[in-house]
This record gives structure tokens, sequence and C-alpha cells, in this order.
């Protein structure tokens, strides 16, 4: 069994010598590089996901140490705490990458996070297009196409194993960047060239 799109498996305990997967996270480089491209000048960014997605922060710092970023964490375990950790977080970084961690993220407590950016001038990296109406700056999905090759990868390499060979979940290498113009010219921010032509080489 090959899983996929599931960004907290460890939660449900889906990974065993038969049944690996394929992350749901697009790669978390390639969003911090097309955000770093869109504000040259951001520097710290914040992350609020819970325990269960461990596996996704020690990626995430790998990629802003990488992309010149700090990157700030507050654990939560209840979608309540999230507004709260935003807030003391306020002041101490420039931008929120908003991680799809369902254990956490309601849509009540989605939305609250949203107006809360908005009404404070925090930069916000979301995993929705739908969110962007909301008042993100960017949002990051999937490139399904290789989500499916890396699925299909997966299942042939268990042919004739004795179940699913290699790491947990197999990361992505790419990711659809979507970008809210609007937002971005309220922040003071260019659509440059070069971050253009990254966001379109995919």
């Amino acid at each position: 069994v090959v899983f996929c799109q599931v960004p907290n498996y460890q939660q449900f305990g889906l990974v065993t010598p038969w049944m690996k997967g394929v992350l749901a996270i697009p790669s978390i480089s390639r969003q911090f590089r097309a955000w770093k491209l869109l504000d040259p000048n951001l520097k710290r960014i914040g992350i609020i996901a819970s325990r269960n997605m461990n596996d996704v922060l020690r990626e995430a710092q790998v990629a802003a140490k990488a992309n010149d970023l700090e990157l700030l964490h507050a654990e939560v375990a209840l979608d309540r705490e999230v507004p709260r950790a935003l807030e003391k977080m306020t002041g101490k970084i420039q931008g929120v990458w908003l991680a799809p961690d369902s254990s956490i993220l309601s849509t009540s407590v989605i939305r609250e996070a949203m107006s809360y950016g908005t009404r404070n001038g925090i930069q916000m990296l979301v995993f929705s297009p739908a969110l962007l109406n909301e008042g993100a700056l960017l949002a990051a999905t999937p490139n399904f196409s290789e989500v499916a090759r890396t699925v299909l990868m997966r299942l042939q390499q268990a042919q004739g194993a004795n179940g699913v060979p290699g790491e947990p979940a197999i990361a992505l290498s790419s990711a659809d960047i979507s970008v809210n113009t609007k937002v971005a010219v309220k922040l003071g921010l260019t659509l440059s060239d070069k971050f253009k032509e990254f966001i379109d080489g995919e």
C-alpha cells in the first residue's frame, strides 16, 4: 500500500513494512524560495504546528536555512491554542507559513488566523489558493503529476519485494505557487521577473 496526501501520517500510524507514502506537502524549499524572491527582505518566519508534524518541521528548518530565513516554531496541541501562539509571534516575525496540519487547523481557526494576519500586516504562505481570497500572500499546492509519478514509482519498487522499500514517506520536489497580487502591492512587494520565472518554471 502506498498512501499520499496525508500531512500528519504519523498520527494515524500509517507507516508499516508493507505501507509507506508520498508526502502531501509540496516542496518546502521551493515554497520558501518563491517567498524569498517575492520579498528579498524577508528574514524571520513562523510556523504553528502539532507534534505530529515533526518530520515536516525538520524539513522546514533545513529549507529555511537554505533560503537565509530564521524559522520560529510554536508547538500546539489544540486548535484553540493557535490564535494565542500567533499573537505571541507578532513583532518577532514578518510572515507565517500555515502548514496543512488538520489536527489543529479547524475552519474557524484558519479564518481567525487569516483575519489576524491581514489586520497586523503579517505575510501568510498557505496551502490552498482559496485562502488567497482571505488575505494570504502566497499559496503552494502539490504538483499532482509528480504525486502520481512518485506513487507509481513506489509501487513498482515494491514489486517482488517484501513490503514497500525505502523511507517512510518520500518528499515532493516541486510546488505550484499562486500569488495574491493585491496583497503583494499592499505590502509594497513587486513581482519581479525573477520571481515570475521561478514560479512558472515548474
